[in-house]
């Protein structure tokens, strides 16, 4: 424990801090066998899941444009008698 490069040990009030050398990560490890795949995997679960509510809020906004537009339109026959 600490006697190679990168494994090098501070004990500071019982906590253990680790540190790794800059030249011994490995910034891309196992993002395309490990990442990709869980990334996929919460986009198809945040797809299915938002979906279904944007799809709900749109059709209702339409429904709601389309009735407004059709209760203020004035009928044929409605004010003919007016003088």
């Amino acid at each position: 424990m600490g006697r190679h490069f990168g494994g090098l040990k501070v004990m500071k009030s019982q906590q253990i801090h680790w540190t790794l050398s800059p030249f011994e990560q490995r910034a891309f490890a196992g993002f395309f066998s490990v990442g990709f795949p869980k990334g996929v995997r919460r986009m198809t679960y945040a797809l299915f899941r938002g979906v279904p509510i944007i799809c709900a809020t749109f059709y209702l906004i339409n429904w709601g444009d389309k009735e407004g537009l059709r209760t203020i339109k004035k009928l044929p026959g409605q004010f003919d008698n007016d003088v």
